[in-house]
């Protein structure tokens, strides 16, 4: 199966230059919070986390495109040690919002799989 990769990958050590120097040219390291009233936090940032009642979706959904695994079965694995998973099996493919099934208990993002046959 055809899949889209839309992410191209780049170095942590770049990563984290690009990240610490974005958040120094927006000052956020010097933030202040405050409490304010709902109704005026309209296009406002939280400065802690916010947690909802009731989450929407109300089931595990995957935040990437992917493929659901179990995590213990891909704990070792890396470009130098790769893993052969079953499809269907060992996991199965998923989209953003897709349901997640009990079984798996992680997403690998799409751009760190290689498809071969019914192998991934």
């Amino acid at each position: 199966m055809s899949r889209n990769v839309y992410i191209d990958n780049m170095p942590l050590e770049n990563a984290l230059e690009l990240f610490i120097n974005r958040l120094n040219e927006c000052d956020f390291f010097n933030l202040q919070n405050e409490q304010i009233d709902v109704l005026q936090s309209r296009g406002r940032l939280t400065a802690s986390p916010v947690f909802a009642v009731r989450s929407s979706p109300h089931y595990t959904a995957s935040a990437m495109d992917g493929i659901a695994v179990e995590s213990s079965k891909t704990f070792l694995a890396s470009e130098f040690n790769p893993v052969r998973l079953i499809r269907g099996q060992d996991y199965i493919e998923v989209d953003t919002g897709d349901f997640v099934p009990r079984q798996y208990d992680a997403v690998i993002m799409i751009e760190e799989v290689n498809f071969i046959d019914n192998y991934a």
